[in-house]
Formats: structure tokens, C-alpha cells, sequence
């Protein structure tokens, strides 16, 4: 049975919830590809300057002199923050009895809280909205350096969109190559010191990637899989079920995302953008609970964030046709 009073009921439960929250963040994947901004207002604009200019030789070379001073670009994008919440009721008399099963379902709700960050990561992947430069994340229109500038290419595969070990070490070629040529407003290579890197796949996609990556690959000899180990040890491989063209289970997987390694990386993809943080609430065992006297409990968790796209250079989009 509870303890007596609701205040203990509530502290219970509360620290299920927040111990669950920590363990499971560890375990989700949008810490690792996303930058975290905090949210005063619920729509919040983020300035962008652009990049610095490149050294100039000054002296001993004709036209050098005097100083010559560059503008910063004057970019912003916009943040918009959205509510996110779970309520899952409980019958007063359930929840009396069986109480173990309310601290299971608690701890539940936290961990598919913090799987719903993934989800809504791989969203925002898929998603039209605008970055900084005016184009979506992933385009072959970034216009920075005055030129259209690409982080998305297209590779054959085999049946069903499922890439061999050979196929697989092509698209890394394609990406791989656009990621480290990609300059920023100055005309800067900003990865050209990238050597690590992320995949983020859906399991269909897995074990053909995995062999192409695989640390135990011959380097540089080409075995029955078609791949030359070029990549082994490089990639480190993230399966999730909700990369798919829509970000949802459901969707056409034909698709995977490569990040430069965020230890490498000055700027991450996309930008966590958090007006509150999760929060945890119940009535159960609160006696001035309207609800809980009229036989009803129940717990929610809430949240307000979103995702927007931050750094188009450190992404690269693979789509498999």
C-alpha cells in the first residue's frame, strides 16, 4: 500500500520518474546530434554573425595595404517551441492496490519520454524549416561562399532500398567528400580536420553498414563484400527505427543521416532548443484532488522544446534509390 500522506506518494513517484529520465538519456541518441540552447519565450530568434574572414597578407605583396575591413553576415534563425505531454490515468481503486504497478508505469513514462527526443530528432531531419542560410538542413542550395552548396546525394542499392558493404562505402564516399569540401561565408573548408564520423541508420540498413565500417576489415583490400576497409573504425553506427522519410515507423526507409563525430565537429546539425524541460505531476493519494475523490488518478509528464536545423555543414543526407 502508499504511505499516508500524498506528499510522500508524490515524492515517490517523482523520483521514479527523474532517476528513470537520467538513466534513459544515456542510452537515446539526440544528446550526441543535437546542441542544446536554452528558450526564454516560446518563440525565440538566434543571431548568427557568419564566419570571420581568412587571414590577408598585408605587407610585401602588391595591394596589400591598407586594411581592408568584412562585413559579417547578418543572419537569425528562428526557434518556435512546442508542448509535448503523456497522461496516463489510473482508476483509484488500481491505483490503491497495486502500486508497484503505478511506480512501473511512471518509470515507463519517463523512458518513453526520452525515446519520444529521438523520435522527434529524426523528425526534424525530415522537416522543410528553414536554417540560417534560408534553405532547409539537408539541400543542394546552401548559398554560402556565393556558390549552391550541397549536403544530400543519391546512391543505387539493392532490393528494398537495403545498400551492401559496396554500396554503403560509396554513399560514405559521396558524403564524406561533400562534408569535408563544404566552406562556409568566407569561403573557409570548416571540416577539413573531420576524421571521425556517425551514422545514424534504420535497422534494415544495419549489417551492410556495419561490415563497411567494421574494425576488424582488412584495409584497404577488397574482401567478398565488395568493401575496401577504408572506413574501418571511423563510423560509429546508430540503428533507430524512425529514420525514415517522415522520421515516423512507417515510413519509406530509404534513407541515413552522416554526422561529423561531435568530439571533431565545431557545430552540430540541429539545435535543441528548450523553453522547460521534463516535468512530472500526479494526484494520486491527494485527497484534495478532485479527481482522486471522484475515483480517478493519474500521472503526466510535460515538456516544451523543438528542434530547428543549426549547422548544415556538419550533416550529410543519404538517400538510397
Amino acid at each position: 500500500m502508499w504511505p499516508v500522506t500524498s506528499a510522500v506518494n508524490s515524492d515517490i513517484l517523482q523520483e521514479d520518474f527523474f532517476s528513470t529520465i537520467e538513466r534513459s538519456e544515456v542510452k537515446r541518441f539526440f544528446g550526441r546530434l543535437s546542441v542544446e540552447k536554452t528558450m526564454n519565450e516560446i518563440v525565440t530568434t538566434y543571431p548568427s554573425l557568419g564566419s570571420v574572414p581568412e587571414i590577408r597578407q598585408l605587407s610585401g605583396v602588391s595591394g596589400g595595404g591598407p586594411r581592408q575591413a568584412v562585413a559579417l553576415k547578418d543572419w537569425s534563425v528562428i526557434a518556435t517551441a512546442f508542448e509535448w505531454e503523456q497522461t496516463i490515468p489510473f482508476r483509484r481503486i488500481i491505483a490503491e492496490s497495486k502500486p508497484e504497478a503505478v511506480r512501473s508505469k511512471t518509470s515507463q513514462t519517463a523512458a518513453k519520454a526520452m525515446k519520444g527526443m529521438d523520435r522527434t530528432l529524426c523528425v526534424a531531419l525530415t522537416a522543410s524549416a528553414v536554417g540560417y542560410d534560408g534553405v532547409a538542413l539537408f539541400s543542394t542550395a546552401h548559398p554560402e561562399s556565393g556558390a549552391n552548396q550541397t549536403n544530400t546525394s543519391s546512391t543505387a542499392s539493392g532490393v528494398n532500398y537495403v545498400p551492401t558493404a559496396a554500396e554503403w562505402e560509396t554513399a560514405l564516399n559521396t558524403g564524406v567528400g561533400q562534408m569535408k569540401t563544404a566552406q562556409d561565408d568566407q569561403g573557409t573548408p570548416v571540416n577539413e580536420g573531420v576524421g571521425k564520423f556517425i551514422v545514424l541508420c534504420h535497422p534494415n540498413m544495419e549489417f551492410g553498414l556495419r561490415t563497411a565500417v567494421s574494425p576488424l576489415m582488412s584495409n584497404q583490400a577488397v574482401d567478398s563484400s565488395g568493401a575496401t576497409g577504408r572506413y574501418r573504425g571511423l563510423v560509429d553506427v546508430i540503428v533507430s527505427a524512425y529514420c525514415t522519410d517522415t522520421g515516423l515507423t512507417g515510413g519509406t526507409a530509404d534513407r541515413a543521416f552522416l554526422f561529423a563525430a561531435p568530439e571533431e565537429a565545431d557545430e552540430r546539425a540541429l539545435a535543441l532548443c528548450r523553453l522547460a524541460d521534463w516535468q512530472f505531476n500526479t494526484n494520486i493519494g491527494n485527497d484534495n484532488s478532485d479527481d482522486w475523490q471522484k475515483g480517478e488518478g493519474w500521472i503526466r509528464s510535460w515538456a516544451a522544446f523543438a528542434y530547428i536545423p543549426w549547422q548544415w555543414q556538419a550533416a550529410q543526407r543519404l538517400i538510397f534509390t
